[in-house]
């Protein structure tokens, strides 16, 4: 489905491309008219590839909402009984503490990141700690992965999921070869996410929407 998805929407953007350069053919006069006509159709080729492949690499409901601030409506402000709470970061590392925590183990995604590297495998939270001076989340699981997040803010939490909708930067460890580990850094400039790793490590465009949740983590 996601694939027929995929394809459909590429082939809906090579053909709304073309049919622009079909309007310039028409109304240019030669050799104009067909240097549109072919520059559209490369054009449209182009597109209509990234958009398969963003589409086929996201999912669908995700690539088509994630380059809004907020894509689900669960990001607007939780109404009461909905079961959803609004935490700071300190009221987080507090809800852990004292053990009222009711979220089983989860899968990571970073900025629509989540293919990889550990990030689809479950974890549990082991422990969430936060330095205000640095103002700096940090979340640990049972299996020794660390979540470290810089800013964080607008935290969403509940029994299925964690979501931390905006952070400066956001970086993930997990054990490498030789008990070392491997590092994995998000740096949010505004427009787009720069990434840095201590491994070959490099991702792929699709990957990636600064425009998506910092952090989700999906039971």
């Amino acid at each position: 489905m996601n694939k027929f998805m995929a394809l459909l929407n590429a082939t809906l953007t090579f053909i709304g491309i073309v049919l622009i350069g079909i309007v310039f053919y028409a109304e240019l006069p030669s050799p104009y008219s067909w240097m549109a006509l072919i520059l559209s159709a490369f054009t449209g080729g182009y597109l209509s590839l990234r958009v398969f492949r963003m589409i086929d690499r996201r999912g669908y409901l995700t690539t088509i909402s994630g380059d809004n601030a907020s894509y689900e409506l669960d990001d607007l402000v939780p109404t009461p009984g909905s079961g959803i709470s609004v935490l700071t970061p300190m009221a987080l590392e507090q809800l852990y503490r004292d053990g009222k925590n009711t979220l089983g183990p989860v899968t990571v995604s970073i900025w629509g990141d989540w293919k990889g590297r550990k990030l689809n495998e479950k974890h549990q939270i082991d422990s969430v700690a936060y330095n205000s001076g640095e103002n700096t989340l940090t979340i640990t699981f049972t299996d020794q992965c660390v979540l470290r997040v810089k800013a964080p803010a607008t935290i969403h939490y509940c029994n299925t999921y964690l979501k931390i909708m905006k952070a400066g930067e956001v970086s993930w460890y997990v054990s490498g070869a030789n008990a070392a580990m491997d590092e994995y850094h998000y740096l949010n400039t505004g427009g787009q996410i720069q990434t840095r790793s201590n491994t070959s490590w490099k991702p792929k465009y699709e990957d990636l929407g600064a425009g998506m949740h910092a952090i989700y983590l999906q039971g």
